[in-house]
């Protein structure tokens, strides 16, 4: 197979595309995109996809609409920050504006495939 044709044939390497949509105060509290072994121990048919490299690398958003206020995406340990406390404080944490058209693209994986812990994000209120 040439690279080309890596490039054109990804249905076997990508999950289906995911919509969320939120209302006035709801937000998605922050997580991680990766599937960590250690919370998996007995789900053999999740263990299986991470033993052979299938975990998610990359999570692209696309923003539909713009938000005057809330709506960013934040990372909360970005640049090597402890695990927040709070949850739901968005307040001190690195943000991109929810800007319709606009996009975000970050990796869940490091080059070598272990898996980012600064890559931890959330939806804010």
């Amino acid at each position: 197979m040439n690279r080309s044709q890596l490039l054109t044939k990804v249905a076997g390497r990508v999950e289906n595309l995911q919509v969320m949509r939120y209302r006035p105060g709801q937000q998605y509290q922050a997580h991680w995109d990766f599937f960590d072994p250690e919370y998996f121990k007995k789900q053999p048919e999740v263990l299986g996809r991470l033993t052979h490299r299938r975990n998610r690398l990359l999570t692209m958003l696309f923003y539909l609409a713009s938000s005057a206020e809330g709506g960013q995406t934040a990372f909360p340990m970005a640049y090597g920050a402890p695990r927040p406390a709070d949850p739901e404080d968005c307040s001190s944490w690195l943000q991109v504006p929810a800007k319709r058209g606009k996009a975000v693209l970050f990796y869940n994986l490091h080059a070598d495939g272990r898996l980012d812990r600064a890559s931890n994000h959330a939806g804010c209120k």
